[in-house]
């Protein structure tokens, strides 16, 4: 492909899901440009077509099943191909919406987080947002799982990761933690199974959707923060983009092997991974499956998080013995401990 060169800085790209041949970019220029995906031998350096938007636009993603798409700055624009002002806007307050993503299996449903830390949901049948919650910490990204409708997973400034249910948005179903700083980007795999997630730590981790920790981590030495992470169509790879300017592939499962395989390759790993599956609850297994070597200063870093976790829950069970409280009554799950208020 030809590289097209921009002068300012890109905040987000989406291809045209519906035929393939156009993606759209938008950046600090305060411009929205629609590009044609062309062979490696055309030369193509500037936009099909641009427009020039009243504000930054900080997100774009398009809707499913079609080649409309949606853009989110001050305020969230429906758009379609060519077209110099958009179909319809909504206007949902005075602060920055910095991520916005549409449901890839629900076409009219989109979901976005703003500057004020509120995620929303959003159906454009409708002019005002079906639900809103609000964290504690700011919300960076936010991905749909592609094979539940209703799910989608929020990257926290927290450390952690979010998923929640649309249809119940009182407070996450699961929190995925191990980030030794903010989350700053989160993808979901093609079977919705998994997703990655990047970290400020100079760490990608993978978890499985339902899991509490990652069930791998990777890092290099000259990897900076990692500012987003993409999982490729194909389920085996994935893309990592860092702040020193490199983007890398990586093994969607560390020990596979890549190429063609024998039938007698085909049986043995077969046979391995029902050895591990069979054996996956002996302690001795299950300590060597879980292990990682980290880098030091998340291995340091972590040590640390978890001795202010575990102060933090003495003190909080001590106020509650002064209040009168058991320790079950007193308990607060960390799904609970991330809101604040109820949904809207």
């Amino acid at each position: 492909m030809e590289t097209l060169k921009k002068k300012t800085f890109s905040s987000d790209i989406s291809v045209d899901n519906s035929n393939g041949e156009h993606f759209v970019t938008v950046g600090q220029d305060s411009q929205l440009k629609y590009w044609k995906l062309n062979s490696a031998l055309d030369d193509q350096k500037t936009p099909a077509h641009s427009i020039a938007l009243d504000g930054i636009a900080y997100g774009v993603s398009h809707i499913t099943f079609s080649s409309d798409f949606v853009t989110c700055g001050e305020d969230i624009s429906v758009w379609k191909p060519f077209r110099d002002t958009p179909l319809r806007s909504y206007n949902l307050g005075t602060d920055t919406i910095h991520t916005c993503r549409a449901n890839p299996v629900e076409e009219n449903v989109i979901v976005g987080a703003r500057a004020d830390r509120s995620i929303f949901v959003l159906d454009t049948r409708q002019e005002v947002p079906l639900k809103k919650i609000t964290m504690k910490m700011r919300p960076n990204k936010i991905s749909w799982n592609p094979m539940e409708a209703y799910t989608f997973t929020v990257a926290s400034e927290d450390f952690s990761l979010y998923t929640f249910d649309m249809r119940y948005m009182e407070h996450p179903v699961q929190s995925h933690q191990g980030f030794t700083s903010a989350v700053l980007d989160v993808d979901y795999s093609p079977t919705g199974q998994e997703f990655v997630a990047a970290g400020y730590d100079r760490s990608i981790r993978l978890f499985k959707a339902r899991d509490i920790t990652s069930r791998d981590v990777y890092y290099t030495k000259r990897m900076a923060s990692v500012l987003s992470v993409l999982w490729s169509a194909d389920s085996k790879f994935v893309l990592s983009g860092s702040n020193e300017m490199n983007i890398r592939v990586w093994k969607a499962n560390a020990a596979e092997k890549l190429g063609p395989l024998t039938k007698r390759e085909k049986q043995a790993f077969a046979y391995n991974e029902k050895l591990r599956d069979t054996f996956k609850n002996h302690p001795e297994v299950r300590r060597i499956a879980k292990h990682r070597n980290v880098p030091k200063h998340i291995f340091a870093a972590a040590k640390e998080h978890k001795v202010i976790r575990d102060s933090r829950a003495r003190r909080d069970l001590r106020r509650a013995k002064a209040a009168g409280l058991d320790e079950d009554e007193s308990y607060l799950p960390q799904t609970k401990k991330a809101m604040v208020g109820d949904a809207e």
